[in-house]
């Protein structure tokens, strides 16, 4: 049953996904990793595209199909979807500045919004902080729904690459099955209640929005142009760069 529920929904999340990348211009989308999430054996893709420079939308799908032993007692089992809102507290853009020194921002942070889903089957999982004892020695197998904010900061190390730290937390709701062992135990009922869900992120991320252009070129005066046209021509080129320079 826990197969064919998460089949379902990983192939309408990732139909969504390749939906919104295949319409969005490619210069506007970014692919990333939460390595900490991934420490779990759960690989993840988060895929962000901006709407401007400042406001971004994406989602974040994590995965884990397989139990953690030979045992089968041990066992993180999930499908996650996450959309997000995030605003940046700068621009993500190139800096262009004059004679061709173009540079990239390198830092900058950041705040968002996100809800999460997930439809998970955990048990014989030790989570730090003594958070959700029941699964030490029960099996758990429901779904959860939250949402939560987050802050992060992001620093750049080339035109296609940047890293990210992410420290937020969620507030939701879960209803599972409760069983007495992680494998084949007894079925104990039915349970719910409110959850709190902390979120730490190390994230890597192919960014290649970030596009070189062109540096501003100034007025060419002509022997027969105005000198007056020509000082308002260069007037309005220093103004330019001045602006582009200190954004």
């Amino acid at each position: 049953k826990f197969s064919k529920i998460y089949e379902k929904v990983l192939i309408a999340a990732v139909g969504l996904i390749f939906f919104v990348a295949a319409t969005a211009s490619a210069q506007r989308l970014s692919l990333g990793t939460n390595l900490v999430y991934d420490a779990t054996l759960s690989p993840n893709l988060t895929l962000l595209m901006s709407v401007d420079s400042t406001w971004s939308v994406g989602a974040t799908i994590g995965i884990n199909a397989w139990d953690l032993d030979g045992s089968k007692n041990k066992k993180l089992r999930h499908l996650l979807i996450a959309p997000e809102l995030r605003h940046w507290n700068h621009a993500q853009q190139l800096l262009r500045l004059p004679k061709g020194h173009d540079r990239y921002r390198s830092h900058t942070g950041y705040w968002g919004l996100n809800l999460v889903y997930s439809h998970y089957n955990v048990g014989g999982i030790t989570f730090p902080f003594g958070l959700y004892r029941d699964v030490r020695h029960h099996r758990l197998q429901g779904d959860l729904a939250a949402a939560g904010a987050f802050l992060g900061h992001t620093w750049r190390v080339s035109r296609l690459l940047r890293f990210e730290a992410e420290a937020g937390l969620a507030a939701g709701y879960t209803w599972f099955k409760k069983y007495d062992c992680p494998r084949c135990g007894t079925f104990l009922g039915r349970d719910s209640r409110a959850v709190l869900i902390p979120k730490i992120a190390l994230n890597i991320v192919i960014d290649p929005q970030q596009k070189a252009t062109a540096p501003m070129t100034p007025p060419v005066a002509t022997g027969n142009a105005d000198a007056r046209q020509n000082m308002e021509q260069l007037q309005r080129y220093m103004n330019a760069t001045t602006k582009e320079h200190f954004k």
